[in-house]
């Protein structure tokens, strides 16, 4: 085995074993990042947010998020998808104003 893919074991070992853990280090790093897209998508949709609430906002931006993760770290461009995304959401029949 050569060292690279030890390393690789190893260090895929460790972000595995901190996983399950409340506040391991991947986890805050993955809330973080997901807490991110997020409140880019309320800044990005502020009217959006307004309409459906805060709550809904936030649980559709949510799998929006994990459904079509930003390309690029600058999020004061994500959520050029979200519209379309959002329309083909079962919810949208029942929000007369989308």
């Amino acid at each position: 085995m050569s060292d690279v893919h030890s390393f690789q074991e190893h260090f895929v070992a460790a972000l595995d074993s901190g996983a399950s853990l409340p506040f391991s280090a991947m986890t805050i790093y993955r809330n973080t990042s997901l807490s991110g897209a997020v409140e880019a998508l309320a800044d990005n949709f502020p009217v959006v947010r307004e309409l459906v609430g805060k709550d809904l906002f936030d649980a559709l931006a949510l799998d929006h998020v994990r459904d079509v993760p930003p390309a690029s770290p600058v999020l004061a461009l994500y959520g050029d998808r979200f519209a379309g995304w959002l329309a083909l959401q079962p919810i949208a029949a029942e929000l007369t104003y989308l």
